[in-house]
Formats: structure tokens, sequence, C-alpha cells
């Protein structure tokens, strides 16, 4: 099983380096502990008690909540986000020091260098990445999947003046405008989607919210086409120590203070961080996405480890 080699071995540039196992880039082989997904170990989740329902995944592993908590976890979830949308896109510049645009540039390209027809951006948001998606790819069409109401009013709102119009003549000779990205209210553990509909699909800064890691991954994977590439931007753990150490401190610290100050909401900033510490490595994300049945995966890392862009590819 390959997968991606240490990071501080790959050269990079300002804190990034790229990881894959395409032919003519590097890879190794994993060891044997590597090849499975966490288990359903629960540890004491008292540290942060307005949020009961979470883990606090000290070895930054990635151990899963049991099956009873899943449920709990989405709606905890879906009322972080109904708090903070208005405030959303502010704190991501703040916290990220508007890296996150980059980040996101980095996957736009990527994806769209493929030529895409139909294109899943799944737990969109806001809608940035949406838009830009549909910016690049102006005949392709692009959905936007979010299970947050109050998110997808806003993704609304920013295509409507971010997205150019294009015009359409109807039957009647009247000039109607129309756009090429559309929104729908929808989970990511359920794609409401036939299989083999997309020729791309992206997640970014979703999928460590979601209940079931896994289970997004497998729909992702259903949703594809042959051939089809998936994209997942996230949140990690740095691996080296003199980065990791103060970048529990920012997270756990700094983050909730910042979302007092700007948001009026030091509590569900907490959640980034303790969702975060209990998101998979990067290493064990490769795993993951190859034991859905992805092929040529690979990411590349940013800031030093603590973000990550993973791919993979449904074979033919």
């Amino acid at each position: 099983m390959l997968c991606s080699p240490d990071e501080s071995a790959v050269p990079g540039v300002l804190g990034e380096s790229t990881v894959s196992s395409v032919p003519g880039e590097p890879a190794v082989l994993c060891s044997p502990d590597e090849s499975a997904v966490p288990g359903s170990s629960v540890v004491d989740t008292s540290a942060h008690p307005p949020v009961d329902i979470l883990l606090d995944a000290t070895d930054a592993g990635g151990p899963s909540m049991p099956l009873g908590f899943l449920p709990h976890k989405q709606e905890y979830v879906k009322g972080v986000f109904a708090t903070i949308a208005t405030h959303y896109d502010v704190m991501n510049d703040l916290e990220s020091l508007g890296l996150h645009r980059r980040w996101k540039a980095r996957l736009v390209r990527r994806l769209s260098a493929r030529g895409p027809q139909r294109i899943l951006d799944v737990a969109c948001g806001t809608g940035d990445v949406a838009i830009a998606l549909a910016r690049a790819n102006p005949k392709a069409q692009v959905l936007g999947l979010d299970f947050s109401p109050q998110m997808l009013d806003i993704a609304k709102r920013r295509a409507a003046t971010e997205l150019p119009l294009t015009w359409r003549i109807n039957a009647k000779g009247e000039a109607l405008p129309q756009s090429n990205l559309s929104f729908v209210l929808g989970s990511a553990l359920e794609l409401p989607y036939a299989d083999s509909s997309f020729d791309a699909v992206a997640i970014a800064f979703g999928l460590r919210n979601m209940p079931d890691y896994a289970r997004v991954l497998v729909e992702i994977y259903r949703v594809l086409r042959p051939e089809g590439a998936f994209y997942c931007l996230e949140t990690s753990n740095p691996e080296a120590p003199f980065v990791l150490v103060p970048f529990r401190l920012y997270m756990r610290y700094w983050l909730p203070l910042l979302g007092k100050l700007v948001a009026g909401s030091p509590t569900e900033y907490v959640w980034l961080d303790t969702s975060t510490r209990a998101f998979l490595t990067k290493r064990r994300l490769i795993t993951l996405i190859q034991n859905t049945g992805f092929v040529q995966p690979g990411y590349q890392s940013f800031m030093l480890g603590a973000s990550a862009l993973h791919w993979g590819i449904k074979p033919a």
C-alpha cells in the first residue's frame, strides 16, 4: 500500500510540500499500523464542557466517535455553523492570515486542469470554493451542497454578486439570466445524486466536521464517474514538534478568544481546535482514501503541515 513520505524530506516553498503516489513523484510504503482507520475508542470529553459530545484526540491520530455519538455530532456542528455563519468568512481570513484563499486556489487549479463538465462542492459553506470553480470552469455545471441553511443563504447572495451571469432566450423570446452554479441543501452522508454523476468532487474544510469520514468518502466515490477526481482540503496537525506545540496553543487559546472578540462566539470556536485534534493524520487520510477505492492518492501540505490538500482518482 502506497502512502506519503515524511513531509520534512520533501522540499517545499513557504512551508508547502507535495507527496503523491503518482508515477514520477515520491511515495513510500505505509507501516502496518497505518493500514487501519482509527477505531471507536472514546476518551474523556470534560476538557470542553460546552461541547460534551466531542473527543479529545490527544494522539492526533483521529479516533472516530462510536456509532451512538454520530447524530449528536452532526446536530452540534449544524448548530455551530448556524451561529457563526455571518462571521464565517471574516474569521477564516483572520485565523489563517488569509492563506486559506491561496490553498483553495490550489484546489481550484488542480481540479480545473482536468476539464470537468460536472463538479460537486460538498460542504460548500458560504460558497467561495464553488464560486471559484464556476468562474474557472464557465462551461461546466457546478453544484454546491451544504447542510446549513444559514451558510447556503450567504452562498447564494455571494454568487449573485460575484459570479458573472449569462443570458438565455426562452420560448417566448424573453432574455433570462442564468448561472452555471446552483446550491442544494443536503447531507454529505447521503448525497442526493445518482451514481457516476460528476467528473470531480471537492470538499474544503468540511470533512473533519462529519460524523463518519468513511461514509462521506464512499458517497463521494459513488457519485464520481470513472476516472473522476476527488479533492479534499482540510485543517491538519503539523508533525514537527516545534510547529505542533505553538499550533496547538494557537488553536486552543487564541482562536476562541478571536471568536469572542470578532463573532461573539468563543464556544463555537473551541470546535475548530477539538475537531482538528480529533481528525485523521495526513497518512491515515491517505489510507482511508485508498481503502475507499481511489487510486493515485497524494497530498500537498501547506503552512508547515497545518493544512493539506489530499486527492484521489476513481479508477476506470
